[in-house]
């Protein structure tokens, strides 16, 4: 029954040059995914003066609605191009950005368009999607930010989402968590809040999203751009820890926080968690933290009877 659906608000903000693929597919991602988890999406495409908005084809859209109050929505999306921005991001755009992010509304930065979040202020401190050939530019520009090569990243209110290869599945991970199905992954760790240096809070980050398939940490010193040695030479003077220990701890504090929060059987914790088989989680787990993955959800268990003891 229709009276069953949730329902979603999205402001779409396209900027001058936007990409009409990016446009395309996030809002057909948007209807399926919003079907399948029953949830009705809706939007309108803004602008600062309804004039029509040209993409990066040629091609221009005619928008519906003026930026207006961004509580009316639940996400603003903004949408560029391929290439960064080549003029200053409108002060009226910003000061929406700024509005949204102040109250409940939360913002989406498809292609270029992380540019405008960044230079609104919203990604200081965040892990942010960037193109990978774009990772200097932008740290050039936007120093507090951390970019990151993941296909989209979660991180407080922003969604980024720099590659048309991660537009539909941020598309349909915003539906189906909106729906209750799945959280919205935050790219925060357990680490990264008593991280200082900046290489190593995005080290941090990066490991965060690569939790289920474990990579190697000659994977992350490419994907940062630097040598193995000073991956390990920085890991050490700000957390203490090496890179392989740091990444251990984040995957056994999800397989922990798994054991806690869901009925998942061992051996899929373990798999979800990067690990090859239960008796590995079991191995690391025991070895680490002094207890067996059984143990663990056993104590825990039991601490929640009596917290629901009256």
């Amino acid at each position: 029954m229709i009276s069953s659906w949730s329902s979603l608000r999205f402001g779409i903000l396209p900027l001058e040059d936007f990409e009409l693929a990016a446009l395309a597919a996030f809002m057909d991602a948007l209807r399926f995914a919003g079907g399948a988890a029953d949830t009705r999406c809706a939007w309108n495409i803004l602008s600062l003066d309804m004039e029509p908005i040209r993409a990066d084809s040629g091609i221009a859209i005619q928008p519906d609605a003026p930026l207006s109050d961004p509580s009316q929505i639940d996400y603003l999306v903004v949408i560029g191009g391929a290439s960064p921005p080549d003029r200053p991001i409108p002060e009226d755009v910003t000061r929406l950005l700024r509005s949204a992010a102040e109250g409940a509304t939360r913002v989406i930065a498809l292609r270029s368009g992380v540019f405008a979040l960044a230079e609104a202020g919203l990604l200081d401190g965040c892990g942010c999607s960037v193109e990978l050939a774009l990772h200097m530019d932008f740290r050039e520009r936007f120093p507090r930010t951390i970019p990151l090569p993941d296909a989209f990243v979660i991180d407080g209110c922003s969604l980024t989402c720099a590659e048309n290869r991660g537009v539909s599945d941020l598309a349909a991970h915003v539906a189906s968590a909106h729906h209750g199905r799945t959280g919205l992954r935050e790219t925060s760790t357990p680490l990264s809040s008593s991280a200082q240096d900046p290489l190593v809070v995005a080290a941090l980050l990066w490991m965060g999203q690569n939790l289920e398939i474990a990579q190697t940490i000659e994977d992350l010193a490419r994907d940062m751009r630097v040598s193995r040695r000073k991956l390990e030479r920085h890991f050490r003077a700000d957390i203490g820890k090496s890179p392989q220990k740091a990444y251990m701890s984040l995957r056994l504090a999800k397989a922990k926080r798994l054991l806690r929060t869901t009925d998942e059987s061992i051996s899929e914790i373990a798999l979800s968690c990067g690990f090859c088989d239960a008796s590995h989680l079991v191995r690391l787990m025991k070895g680490n933290l002094g207890m067996t993955p059984a143990q663990i959800r056993k104590v825990m268990d039991t601490r929640d009877d009596e917290a629901s003891a009256p």
